[in-house]
């Protein structure tokens, strides 16, 4: 609509000097090209065919034929100066239309990079909410696999110590020597296996924290039970390899039932003791297990919630 405003202004000064002319008095037809010239000075533009020719002015035209006038259309200096007010005044609203169409276009162009910033503020938003569900649902799984480590590591040292810790004869021993292997090395290699998947935990939430935060995890509290459980293997290899002393000195001795007598004795009344602190180890590791338990199933009531 602006812009239809300025064109029939424009419009409106072109056709003002046919609307406002006159004829000169000065100028009559028949009066020559040299007289023309004298009154009205060097013409604007001109155009000549044949023995025709048309001369322009800032008054208007002059046509010619054969050097001689044919037709004027001359305005008066008033016309002129009305003209060229006229000029003045089309030129000043074309140059405020034209500040503030200017003005309008930084506007538009304002608000476009104010949407665009608020779009892009959107999608950065829902990005950062992507990627924390993502880091929750990573850290989750961690949290899983590591327990998943800690419930075998738990069952191997759970069968280990039920060789290790049984009121068993020289003879038993002897034939459940390869299990209680067996379970050793099993629980030594889940208990780097479960301190490998903390370490990677850690890490994850180090970079993450806002996901720990979220799940609620209390790793503090999850490296301590951890720290029981390395503390219940390291004794239980301690009394694995008292064991292993023993039943190499049984052998040894054989010759001596009287000192076989005696080494039981004494190992059982050990063992006795050991199997008394193991039990009271086993109670708190228990609970331990059961607390880790219910983490876990915590965790699953925040996805199952989540989802």
């Amino acid at each position: 609509m602006r812009i239809l405003s300025i064109y029939f202004l424009i419009g409106l000064f072109l056709a003002f000097p046919a609307l406002s002319h006159s004829a000169n008095v000065s100028i009559q037809k028949g009066d020559s090209k040299e007289r023309v010239l004298a009154l009205l000075g060097t013409p604007t533009g001109s155009v000549s065919s044949d023995n025709e020719e048309t001369l322009w002015f800032l008054k208007g035209s002059v046509q010619l034929i054969d050097g001689k006038v044919v037709s004027i259309d001359i305005i008066s200096d008033e016309a002129l100066a009305r003209k060229e007010e006229n000029e003045k005044i089309v030129a000043e609203q074309i140059k405020q239309q034209m500040q503030l169409n200017k003005k309008l276009l930084e506007e538009r162009n304002a608000k476009e990079k104010e949407v665009a910033a608020s779009i892009a503020a959107a999608k950065a938003k829902e990005k950062a909410e992507q990627d924390r569900t993502a880091n929750q649902e990573e850290l989750k799984q961690l949290l899983n696999s590591y327990y998943a480590a800690m419930d075998t590591m738990i069952l191997y040292v759970k069968k280990w110590h039920e060789i290790l810790l049984s009121n068993k004869s020289y003879k038993e021993h002897i034939d459940l020597a390869p299990q209680r292997r067996d379970f050793r090395k099993a629980s030594k290699y889940q208990l780097g296996v479960c301190e490998l998947k903390l370490s990677v935990i850690y890490n994850f939430i180090g970079k993450h924290p806002e996901a720990g935060q979220a799940l609620n995890i209390d790793l503090p509290q999850t490296r301590i039970t951890l720290d029981a459980f390395k503390m219940s293997i390291d004794a239980s290899i301690s009394e694995d390899d008292a064991l292993e002393k023993w039943m190499a000195e049984k052998a040894r001795n054989m010759e001596s039932l009287y000192e076989r007598m005696i080494v039981n004795m004494q190992l059982q009344k050990q063992l006795n003791l050991i199997n008394l602190q193991r039990q009271q180890e086993f109670n708190r590791m228990d609970e331990q297990n059961r607390q880790l338990k219910s983490i876990n199933n915590k965790l699953d009531d925040i996805q199952r919630t989540q989802q």
